[in-house]
């Protein structure tokens, strides 16, 4: 059974955007390695977003600059950060390789409704009035 994801590339904006030649809505060009499960890797070079869909198995590997990926877009529960080097103290979110499988996965959310607790019945006091 073939899963399929979609993975949302959004190139982070640069650190200092305060210089002469620079404008706040500059990116980061980003160049990622895809790794699929079958068939020949490939590198993506991304300035702007880019959607990709992906099979269960496959790998993205950052090369250079800093990335956020959103597996499942529009759920910020699936978000990760790919860079080349992971810096010292950063969570499981930050990562150099990302693999598509169940692990980075789980957290997306999937549209589920739960409560927190059942108040039940709801019975308003008063008087009672017969006609």
């Amino acid at each position: 059974m073939a899963k399929t994801v979609i993975c949302r590339i959004l190139p982070t904006k640069p650190q200092s955007s305060s210089g002469p030649n620079q404008s706040n809505s500059t990116y980061n060009v980003v160049t990622l390695e895809i790794h699929p499960s079958v068939g020949a890797s490939w590198r993506l070079t991304a300035a702007k977003s880019q959607d990709l869909k992906l099979q269960f198995g496959d790998t993205i590997k950052c090369v250079s600059g800093t990335a956020a990926v959103l597996i499942n877009p529009g759920s910020l529960a699936g978000m990760f950060i790919l860079c080349p080097q992971v810096p010292p103290g950063s969570d499981a979110k930050v990562r150099t390789e990302l693999e598509i499988n169940d692990e980075t996965t789980k957290a997306i959310h999937r549209g589920k409704i739960t409560f927190a607790k059942d108040i039940g019945n709801v019975q308003l006091g008063g008087t009672a009035t017969t006609r």
